[in-house]
Formats: structure tokens, C-alpha cells, sequence
């Protein structure tokens, strides 16, 4: 099966997770989070998805949460960040995953 690309990537520790709440009102846990955005086909996606869920297992992950739905996965990119990473957005088809 071929594998989907991994569009985005973003690593963020604790203090920006507490910071990204408070601008933009949401509740991600206070902690390290990694946002990844897969983009391909929805089968390489779900294959994608389903290795990451395994790889999160294994390594004793808390939490492994994902969007699908276009409107919740740009609500997700829209957190602060910087804006050399901001003109890499794009409307890939993709998951979206914290680990």
C-alpha cells in the first residue's frame, strides 16, 4: 500500500501548550504535543493513522487524538506559531495527531 507524506509537523512543549490555550481558548493538555498532518489518500492516510497509533501505544503515549474533518483540522493549524512555518499551509487531505 503507499504510504501518505507527512505535510506538517510541529513539536510543542508545555509552556507554548499552556500559552496556545489561553490565546485561543482551547483545553490541549498542559504537556509536550507533537501535531502532525498526513496528506495523501484516505487509504494511505488511515494506514498511516493506524501506525502512528501503534507506534503511540508502544512508547506509552497518554493521548492520541486525530481530526478528519477539514474545519476541525484548520482549527487545529491556526494555533500561534511562527510565521516561517505559517506559509507552509496547505489544504492537504490529512489527519491531524498529538501525541
Amino acid at each position: 500500500m503507499p504510504r501518505s507524506a507527512v505535510s506538517r509537523v510541529e513539536l510543542l512543549d508545555a509552556a507554548t501548550v499552556r500559552a496556545v490555550n489561553d490565546y485561543e481558548e482551547t483545553s490541549y493538555a498542559d504537556a509536550p504535543t507533537l501535531f502532525v498532518e498526513f496528506g495523501g489518500t484516505r487509504a494511505s492516510v488511515d494506514a498511516d493513522l493506524a501506525f502512528a497509533q501503534e507506534v503511540a501505544a508502544t512508547e506509552g503515549c497518554p493521548a492520541l487524538d486525530y481530526e478528519v474533518e477539514a474545519e476541525a483540522r484548520n482549527r487545529l493549524w491556526k494555533t500561534p506559531r511562527p510565521p516561517a512555518n505559517r506559509e507552509n499551509d496547505s489544504a492537504l487531505s490529512s489527519r491531524w495527531v498529538s501525541m
